[in-house]
């Protein structure tokens, strides 16, 4: 009944089953464990006690690098939202992440985020800014596969002769340095996507050769990118590891 939308892309992802990390067995500081509503998995839950500086902290340990799904089981019995600040390796990624009411204390539910997390320790902390939070039960953590992800597990691909890119360093901590080569005249489309398929960066340059280039990566979080050229007909990629 309507002229639809222009649509860009459509962005798949593959959730892997989630692992359970207990609050009750995460670095707590002030906060206390209880076991008083009914309804918790482990042993118990997490009461935030003060409305500023209790946190738990959790250690999550990936194999790789890349996106993650994070969902934070909690009651909250009150009337209103009573957010905490959620930080990942000492960055924040969600200065104020909402655990709306539930209905009561003893009735759980979960908050959720995708963030993007390194190889091998994570730590995710939630710490009370204002409000003694909601009662944290658990935080159940998934990896995700991308569609990007899924087209190779290698470092650089070539899929078109002639057509080459790469990224120095990698992992990198600074400033990125992009290298590309083409042998044919024309332009080249250049797209920074993260492992959930969010376009970051679109670049172009149209130089025949091999030609280097700054890739600007300050402003985005630790964890797995691929870069996407496009020439013609022809493409080709690479993976890096931002490494904060």
């Amino acid at each position: 009944g309507y002229n639809g939308s222009n649509i860009d892309h459509l962005a798949w992802s593959e959730v892997a089953p989630a692992s359970i990390l207990e609050a009750e067995l995460a670095l707590l500081n002030k906060v206390v464990i209880t076991s008083k509503n009914p309804g918790y998995t482990g042993t118990g839950y997490v009461d935030y006690i003060n409305s500023s500086g209790d946190y738990v902290e959790w250690t999550l340990n990936k194999p790789n690098a890349g996106s993650a799904s994070l969902k934070f089981r909690y009651a909250n019995g009150s009337s209103t939202n009573r957010p905490l600040k959620l930080e990942i390796n000492g960055q924040v990624v969600a200065s104020s992440l909402a655990f709306l009411p539930t209905g009561s204390w003893s009735t759980w539910s979960n908050t959720g985020i995708t963030v993007n997390l390194l190889s091998g320790t994570n730590k995710i902390r939630i710490t009370a800014i204002g409000y003694n939070g909601a009662n944290i039960d658990h935080l159940a953590w998934s990896e995700i596969a991308s569609a990007a992800q899924n087209i190779s597990s290698q470092a650089q691909s070539v899929l078109a002769t002639g057509l080459k890119v790469s990224v120095l360093p990698n992992p990198v901590v600074g400033i990125a340095k992009l290298v590309l080569s083409t042998s044919t005249d024309g332009p080249v489309e250049i797209m920074l996507v993260d492992m959930v398929g969010k376009v970051h960066k679109r670049l172009s340059y149209k130089n025949i050769g091999t030609n280097h280039f700054n890739l600007p990566v300050n402003d985005l979080p630790s964890g797995l990118y691929i870069v996407f050229i496009k020439q013609g007909m022809n493409n080709a990629f690479t993976r890096f590891v931002i490494a904060r």
